[in-house]
């Protein structure tokens, strides 16, 4: 097979591509569609229209580029003047291809790569955050020049545009004539990807400025950027055909990231106001007011940054509030230990190990407002930042600033002067060399200290900067310490790049000889480079390491941390539970949870606390934004193909069979490597070996986070797939499957959802599980409404339903029910749904219930009757009769109350019909006992009572012995009347029932009472 070279990147293509599949470079010099000529760096044909994706690639490639930091910019020494840019060439260039393919991720060039085999790539649902730069005036300026000209500018421009994209991690997606698109969480995401977007485009807009200048006193005119930024759910993946593939965005953010950029001023960066929520407490704003933007029926809130703040405020959790330190006494304890050996001059090491929102960063906090004992401690500390993980020695930096006093702001050289005069000024010269490095100060043309007590020294750099730099910051830190009890935090040690790694783990020794405690905070990443500083701490000075393991927080103290946060206010009764569910102990997730209601406006403060302001019950939570992010970042890190098999694990549920997993997989030669790896990363563990391999996700949120990463059009395929395997692997067991089968079905937009959720409300029927089966017939009548029931199926599921709300004492609910059904009724023109509908309203006005209404009652049955007897349909007409008793139940037309009731009596048994003949049995009480058959009253009340037996109705049963017993204290039969009273308490006790409880104990102390036994009656 001939392949086609690509002209720019040497690279291999498949016969047919029009454009490389590693530069993007066009391989045709005709459209694809209609072989139109094409020029170079066209957008589009102008003969057909065809966008052509990227323009031809010149200076610049329009490849896939995406999250390599860029190589550091080579030193020059001080003798060495600083050179002019040089012109660029026009024409395209294979170094400047080489160039930027350097920065192509290898995750992202193997996706693309794997896409172009498959002649697809798959999309994914994420939280990005979008990056729009553009020139400002370029139609002006490029009127001015020659074409060549303005060509060397825009390419120029790109350069200092693109550079900050890759320094934090980002993805330059397409460049656009005069400027590009970036996204900040895909392909791969990090926890903090609003942060690292607003920091490229502060250094984009500083970049330029300075660029600019060169321009204007080259060619002579105005040259600026203005960047627009914003956050939200977007899909993501690739658009275009055959193997060009362009890693793209589609969703309503990106529209509102276009519109800030379009509104910004010139040299500015304008968010919205999702990504301002993210960053708030980090940078500094001018609020610009609310936006009109196209399509939005609201203004959108706009924000101009302005910089860092010098003291960044809470990422995390509620503003304002400060929740109470709860179950952590004992790890609080063991610091405050670890402490106290420092005070006395022991030097320590401490790790707090634990996931993300565990409270190591809180446990810091509380430790340092601790008294101690009248030690006065030294504290210093620094922590590492996600974006700063591959720069080297950037938490070094961050610690030598804490202890110069300087903030992220300070300039490198004031605080090099301040850490000068930490040591003699003979022992000066290799840490100002040092520091001169670390700090990215150029020395001056004398090359001596602005005090010029240090002579002139050849800048270091290689292996020589690393041999003197441990040796500087021993004497540092021994001098910093001084025989003053010193504490080092560092907090967030997992970002720590190598290099301070390596660094610390040479500092490590001082513990030894200094009262120094270094109180190292992570979280247990074993892949991490900080991990390394714990196994050595552990194996070389296990003698004075403290490993504090932070663990999620146990069932009482995650309910008062819930109490602490919701107050007192008016809430769902199921609120806090559900809250408590999602956050599985985690305190940051917790709050997370809270603030996401907050901020949708579900949530609003009142004089208790937060009170419910949303339509109805709280339903099911959603995952926040922020939490998304965040355990996107952690699945991110894994393989393709571990991570192809964590997304399919989350489709099956929290817990999953291997069996399952294994069938519909399509790596499963692989699986039980990729199964270990997840283990061992602490995102699933092993629940179960017998009677099946089982696994649980460590957290649900992590479930959700991978489930949600899916397109909805793949988690079709995935849950249709899921579905039948289940069926395929235990077909004896479809009933305990039923619930997740109905799931899957229903997911997968299958008909056979509706006979699962009709077998798992069956179930739960059977062991009185009304709340769930009221659940999940409500399911399977979704499913039935969407065309695939019949009329019997229907009207089975309405009064199933139905009926599981009565026994839940949701008698509002069970009326809606059957008035919902009269709407299905009508929209189906079915008369045997219409009379359903009737009977179960019916039935709803005349029993005793907080919805009881005997005229609107009435009304019914009368419309009932009718329908019934047309129909022929005898169990209706068996329903009606006990409706007309009870509609005459208080009257005194005693003859027409037994004749209904006798009549549906007799209907009921001869048609089976065990419900319907307890519930007239149970009621002929008030016929027999106004006719004063007493005898009659006892034995229908039997009857009924072993009927409610035999169909396990409890609360009905309990009813039924209540009766029985006034009727044999009626009667004298005081011992059996004592007896059922007994029997009801327990059966209401049993079924939580505290009405019951309280009647059944009344009813047995007025018999006490009545036989004179005060001490007895009274409980």
């Amino acid at each position: 097979m001939r392949m086609i070279h690509c002209p720019i990147c040497k690279t291999d293509n498949r016969p047919g591509a029009n454009f490389c599949k590693r530069c993007g470079g066009l391989l045709a010099t005709s459209c694809p569609r209609c072989a139109t000529p094409l020029p170079d760096a066209a957008h589009f044909c102008d003969h057909c229209g065809l966008r052509l994706l990227e323009p031809v690639p010149t200076a610049w490639s329009p490849a896939n580029v995406s999250s390599r930091p860029a190589p550091a910019a080579p030193t020059t020494t001080p003798s060495e003047p600083v050179a002019q840019p040089a012109a660029r060439p026009v024409t395209p260039q294979p170094t400047h291809q080489t160039a930027l393919q350097q920065f192509i991720p290898a995750e992202l060039m193997a996706r693309l790569e794997a896409a172009a085999e498959r002649g697809t790539m798959v999309g994914e649902r994420r939280i990005v955050t979008i990056l729009f730069c553009d020139t400002v005036g370029s139609t002006a300026a490029a009127e001015q020049l020659d074409p060549e000209e303005w060509t060397e500018i825009i390419n120029g421009a790109f350069e200092h545009m693109i550079r900050p994209i890759y320094r934090y991690e980002g993805t330059v997606a397409r460049l656009m004539g005069d400027g590009l698109l970036a996204f900040f969480g895909a392909p791969i995401a990090h926890e903090d990807d609003p942060q690292r977007a607003v920091l490229a485009g502060l250094d984009i807009v500083h970049e330029i400025a300075a660029y600019a200048r060169e321009v204007k006193a080259r060619w002579g005119i105005a040259f600026d950027v203005r960047v627009g930024i914003n956050t939200g759910m977007v899909v993501v993946g690739s658009v275009g055909s055959d193997l060009r593939m362009e890693y793209t965005a589609v969703g309503d953010a990106i529209n509102l990231a276009a519109r800030m950029e379009q509104t910004a001023a010139p040299g500015t960066v304008q968010l919205a106001q999702e990504t301002h929520r993210f960053v708030e407490p980090l940078f500094e704003f001018e609020s610009l007011g609310p936006i009109a933007v196209k399509g939005k029926e609201a203004p959108i809130n706009a924000y101009r940054v302005l910089g860092a703040k010098r003291q960044p405020g809470r990422r995390r959790g509620l503003a304002g509030l400060q929740a109470p330190l709860l179950g952590r006494d004992d790890e609080l304890a063991r610091l405050r230990q670890t402490m106290q050996r420092t005070g006395q001059g022991v030097g320590q090491i401490v790790f707090l190990v634990g996931e993300a929102g565990l409270g190591k960063s809180r446990l810091v906090e509380e430790l340092r407002r601790a008294p101690l004992n009248g030690h006065e401690l030294r504290w210093y500390e620094a922590g590492g930042a996600s974006h700063e993980a591959g720069q080297p020695f950037a938490l070094l930096r961050g610690l030598l600033r804490s202890i110069g006093g300087g903030w992220q702001s300070s300039a490198p050289r004031e605080l090099h002067n301040t850490l000068l005069t930490f040591v003699p000024e003979d022992n000066r010269e290799e840490l100002y060399a040092v520091l001169d490095v670390l700090l990215g100060i150029e020395q001056n043309g004398a090359g001596r200290s602005p005090d010029h007590t240090v002579p002139a020294a050849a800048p270091l750099s290689g292996e020589a900067f690393r041999r003197r730099l441990a040796g500087a910051m021993t004497n540092l830190l021994t001098v910093v310490v001084d025989q003053t009890p010193t504490v080092l935090i560092l907090d967030d040690l997992q970002w720590a790049d190598a290099a301070t790694v390596e660094l610390l783990l040479q500092l490590m020794p001082l513990t030894g000889s200094l009262p120094l405690l270094l109180l190292c905070a992570m979280r247990p990443e074993r892949q991490a480079p900080g991990w390394r500083i714990r196994e050595e701490a552990e194996e070389t000075y296990p003698h004075r390491s403290t490993i504090i393991n932070i663990r999620p927080l146990q069932g009482e103290d995650s309910r008062r941390l819930v109490e602490s946060f919701l107050g007192n206010g008016r809430l769902p009764q199921q609120l806090p539970q559900l809250i408590l569910d999602k956050a599985e102990g985690n305190p940051y997730f917790l709050e997370e949870v809270i603030r996401s209601l907050v901020e949708r406006g579900l949530l609003e403060a009142g004089e208790d606390g937060l009170c419910w302001s949303g339509d109805g019950a709280a339903g099911q939570l959603v995952i926040p934004d922020s939490l998304q992010s965040l355990l996107t970042a952690r699945i991110d890190r894994l393989e393709e193909a571990t991570r192809y098999t964590l997304q399919l694990a989350s489709v099956i549920g929290r817990s999953f069979y291997y069996r399952v997993l294994e069938q519909v997989s399509a790596r499963r030669d692989a699986l039980h490597g990729q199964l270990d790896d997840l283990q061992r990363r602490t995102v699933i563990r092993e629940a179960a070996r017998l009677p099946e391999l089982e696994y649980v996700f460590h957290q649900a949120l992590m479930q959700e986070a991978a489930y949600r990463s899916i397109l909805r059009s793949q988690r079709r395929t995935y849950h249709l797939h899921v579905a039948e395997a289940i069926e395929q692997l235990f077909p004896d067991r479809l009933e305990e499957f039923a619930l997740p089968l109905g799931r899957h079905f229903y997911e997968a937009g299958d008909g056979r959802a509706l006979h699962y959720y009709r077998m798992a409300g069956d179930a739960a029927t059977r062991v009185f599980a009304n709340a769930e089966a009221a659940d999940h017939y409500a399911m399977a009548i979704e499913c039935g409404r969407q065309g695939v029931a019949s009329d019997d199926d229907l009207l089975y599921l309405y009064r199933r339903r139905g009926r599981a709300l009565e026994l839940n004492s949701r008698y509002e609910d069970a009326l809606h029910n059957y008035q919902e059904l009269m709407i299905v009724a009508q929209e189906r023109g079915s008369p045997a749904l219409e009379l359903g509908a009737l009977i179960g309203q019916a039935t709803q006005r005349l029993t005793a219930n907080p919805v009881t209404d005997f005229g609107e009652g009435q009304a019914l049955v009368e419309r009932a009757l009718p329908l019934a007897l047309y129909l022929k349909d005898r169990e209706a007409e068996a329903t009606i009769m006990w409706q007309q008793l009870l509609l005459l139940i208080f009257s005194e037309e005693r003859e027409k109350q037994l004749a209904y009731g006798e009549r549906g009596l007799a209907l009921a048994r001869e048609l089976g019909m065990k419900e319907l003949e307890g519930f007239i049995l149970h009621d002929m009480w008030y016929v027999y006992g106004g006719l004063g058959q007493l005898q009659k009253v006892i034995d229908a009340l039997q009857e009924a009572c072993e009927l409610w037996a035999g169909l396990g109705n409890l609360p009905m049963l309990a009813a039924s012995l209540t009766r029985l017993h006034f009727s044999q204290v009626a009667g004298g039969r005081y011992e059996e009347a004592l007896q059922n009273a007994e029997k009801a308490y327990a059966i209401s006790v049993e079924g939580r029932d505290p009405e019951s409880q309280a009647l059944s104990r009344a009813l047995a102390g007025l018999v006490y009472l009545e036989r004179g036994r005060h001490d007895l009656a009274i409980p």
